[in-house]
C-alpha cells in the first residue's frame, strides 16, 4: 500500500470518494454514531447513503445488519469507523464481505486510533485508511491527516475543487433544524474546513513527529486514565481497548455531569449523537441509548491531573 497525505483526514476521505461520486450505483453504508463531518461531507458530494445501527459489545457498525443492506445495494462504499479509537481491526468480516460483493469499497477510518505508519498484509483488503492528526485526536498536531490506499490506486489531491461555503451551509442548515442551535460566529463551523492545500510536509518528518507525539501522549495518558480508573466505579467504566482516545463513561444522569463540569471550567463531551435517529429514517436505537448515557472524559495533553481529580469528584456526586 502507498501512503498519502492531506491538510487533514477529512480532506483525504473527500478526494476518495470524489473517484466513486460518478456512478450513481454506489451507496455508502455508514455507522449511526459517525462523526459529523463525514455525513456532511457525504451529503457535500450528494452521494445516497444507509445509516446502520451499532452493536452493543464494541460499539461499532452491526456486522449483521451491514451484510443485509450490503446484498440490496447495487455496489457499496462501507465506512467503518473505530469507535472510541478502538484498535481491533475486523479482517475477517471485511474479507466476508469482499466475498460477498467483489466490488464492495472498505474504508477503514482510524482517526480516533492511534496514529501508526506501519501496514500489514491483513490490510490489503481495505480499500483506504485513514488517520488524522487534527485537533482533538489521540495525536494533536493542530491538522494533517495521512492514509494508504492500493498501490495501484490513482488519487491526486490537488486536481478537486471544493467550494467550502457551501459545505458549511450544509453544517449550519444541520445544527438549526436537528440540533436547535446556531453558532454565533464562524468558528465551530470552520473547523470542518476541508482544504485541497495540502501542507508541504516532509513524510520523514511528520512520520518522527507522530512517533515523538505518541509517546508524550502515551505518558501523559495513563496518569490521567490511572487517576479515573482507580476513583470511579467499575461498573460505568468502559473496557480498557476503549480508552485510548478518551475515557469513557455510562451514566444515568448525563445532561447534569456535564453541565456541572462546564459550570466549574472543566469539561467532556458525549460523541455522536446518532444521525439516523435524528433524521427519523434509520432504526438505530443502540447508538441513540448509547449516546443518552455516555460521556467521554479527557485525557489529552491539554488536561491535568488537577482537573481529572475536580471531574472525578463532580461525577461522583451525581453516582450515589
Amino acid at each position: 500500500m502507498k501512503m498519502i497525505t492531506g491538510s487533514r483526514g477529512l480532506s483525504i476521505l473527500y478526494n476518495f470518494l470524489e473517484k466513486f461520486k460518478a456512478d450513481a450505483n454506489y451507496t455508502i453504508l455508514l455507522p449511526s454514531n459517525i462523526c459529523h463531518d463525514v455525513f456532511f461531507l457525504i451529503q457535500y458530494l450528494k452521494m445516497p447513503y444507509i445509516f446502520i445501527d451499532i452493536n452493543i459489545r464494541d460499539y461499532c457498525i452491526n456486522q449483521e445488519m451491514t451484510i443485509k443492506h450490503l446484498k440490496k445495494c447495487k455496489k457499496s462504499i462501507l465506512i467503518f469507523n473505530h469507535s472510541y479509537g478502538i484498535p481491533t481491526v475486523p479482517y475477517a468480516f471485511f474479507l466476508e464481505i469482499r466475498n460477498i460483493s467483489p466490488t464492495v469499497v472498505i474504508i477503514d477510518d482510524r482517526c480516533l486510533c492511534t496514529p501508526t505508519m506501519e501496514t500489514n498484509i491483513d490490510d490489503n483488503c481495505i480499500d483506504l485508511i485513514l488517520y488524522s492528526t487534527g485537533y482533538g485526536k489521540q495525536v494533536d498536531l493542530a491538522g494533517w491527516g495521512f492514509g494508504f490506499v492500493g498501490d495501484s490506486f490513482c488519487m491526486n489531491m490537488l486536481q478537486v475543487t471544493f467550494k467550502k461555503h457551501k459545505y458549511l451551509e450544509l453544517k449550519n442548515s444541520f445544527y438549526k433544524n436537528f440540533l436547535n442551535y446556531l453558532p454565533d460566529n464562524d468558528s465551530e463551523l470552520d473547523c470542518i474546513h476541508v482544504s485541497n492545500n495540502i501542507d508541504d510536509i516532509e513524510p520523514n518528518y511528520y512520520e518522527r513527529l507522530i512517533a515523538l507525539e505518541v509517546e508524550k501522549w502515551r505518558i501523559h495518558k495513563s496518569t490521567i486514565i490511572d487517576i479515573y480508573k482507580s476513583t470511579l466505579p467499575i461498573e460505568i467504566q468502559l473496557i480498557s481497548e476503549m480508552n485510548n482516545w478518551r475515557f469513557n463513561i455510562i451514566v444515568n444522569k448525563k445532561d447534569a455531569i456535564l453541565t456541572e463540569l462546564f459550570r466549574n471550567n472543566l469539561f467532556a463531551s458525549n460523541h455522536y449523537a446518532s444521525i439516523g435517529t435524528m433524521q427519523h429514517k434509520h432504526d438505530c436505537r443502540v447508538a441513540d441509548q448509547l449516546h443518552q448515557s455516555i460521556i467521554n472524559l479527557f485525557i489529552d495533553k491539554y488536561y491535568t491531573q488537577e482537573k481529572a481529580e475536580k471531574t472525578v469528584s463532580i461525577i461522583r456526586k451525581y453516582l450515589t
